[in-house]
């Protein structure tokens, strides 16, 4: 038997942290991401990620979230290009500014009970520019990465995005896109616990996955991934053009 547990609050004395509500993906205005007819777009053109979802967005999926920081982070990108017979010969460097953005998020509990002693919990939503070209360079690195990986697909929103079992996060293309978007959250503590929790409320059923210390099990992450991430990526790719 897994980690999941199905949790009705019973018990004399057993206070339990509110679980983090999960809302639907509301996309807003599209996206429009610069392609190239072939290779790889300049490292300029690149989306800056801390702009690809908005506070708004964020809540509708996690409708707790009280304030939004954003942390972006400058790389450098190693893209997979095609070069005559071998499409997996060459490998393009570029410098991209704002490529990974860290959304750090509170998360405000009416209860005021357990977190970081306001009753506020932490928790980050990270996308990651993977490579931005024409649309065969996409699929070129999705592949490869799908190989590599031995991920699993899934259907989002009407387009590809692959995750491995036991991962919080997935990777998706959209047209000249290929993006990554994961999620963590803060362990939760319930004033007669003694071991960390976190508490997901999908659809009113509620669910709750131990935690050694600040860890999150397998089973955890697979469940954040469906519940949670998927809805993001639900949201860039209905955005994204």
């Amino acid at each position: 038997m897994g980690a999941l547990l199905a949790v009705c609050g019973c018990g004399p004395g057993r206070h339990l942290p509110s679980p983090y509500r999960v809302g639907l993906a509301q996309p807003g205005p599209p996206i429009h991401v610069a392609g190239v007819e072939r290779g790889v777009a300049n490292g300029v053109d690149w989306p800056n990620a801390c702009m690809l979802l908005s506070d708004d967005e964020l809540r509708a999926v996690l409708p707790q979230i009280d304030h939004v920081d954003r942390l972006p982070n400058d790389k450098t990108v190693n893209v997979w290009v095609s070069n005559g017979g071998n499409p997996l010969a060459a490998s393009y460097e570029t410098a991209v500014a704002n490529a990974d953005c860290q959304y750090q998020v509170t998360f405000k509990f009416d209860d005021n009970g357990g977190g970081r002693g306001d009753g506020s919990y932490l928790g980050t939503v990270a996308v990651d520019d993977l490579v931005v070209g024409s649309p065969d360079t996409v699929e070129l690195n999705w592949n490869h990465d799908l190989d590599k990986s031995a991920g699993q697909v899934s259907d989002i929103a009407g387009l590809p995005c692959q995750g491995t079992a036991g991962d919080n996060s997935l990777a998706c293309k959209s047209g000249s896109f290929y993006y990554g978007v994961g999620v963590t959250l803060d362990s939760q503590y319930g004033k007669d616990a003694d071991k960390p929790v976190v508490r997901l409320d999908v659809a009113g059923k509620i669910q709750e996955f131990p935690r050694t210390g600040s860890l999150a099990t397998a089973e955890e992450n697979d469940a954040v991934r469906t519940a949670i991430v998927t809805k993001f990526a639900e949201t860039l790719n209905a955005k994204l053009r």
